[in-house]
């Protein structure tokens, strides 16, 4: 859903996730998001790729005793087809 639909939840009073591949890239939207909105942005690794990263954000949300009431996925996952096909594919 992208930066502008993360602060624009957070400054409805949601509290977001915000997750990204790249832990800098991530934390460097994630900062001004969270000074903006009085902390209600945190940041998470994620390569929705990668089942261990999967795993280890998973992990990280249930020590943390996070609740999670809604959950955007704003990643693009697609293989070498495109369309119908490739969504199947994708998709398994």
């Amino acid at each position: 859903m992208g930066e502008q639909g993360c602060r624009a939840l957070a400054c409805a009073g949601w509290g977001m996730l915000l997750a990204a591949r790249d832990p800098r890239k991530g934390e460097a939207v994630a900062e001004p998001l969270r000074q903006k909105t009085g902390g209600r942005v945190t940041f998470g690794p994620l390569d929705v790729t990668s089942p261990d990263s999967i795993a280890d954000l998973v992990q990280r949300l249930q020590q943390d005793a996070t609740r999670l009431d809604a959950l955007v996925n704003h990643a693009r996952v697609y293989s070498e087809r495109r369309g119908p096909e490739g969504t199947r594919h994708t998709l398994g």
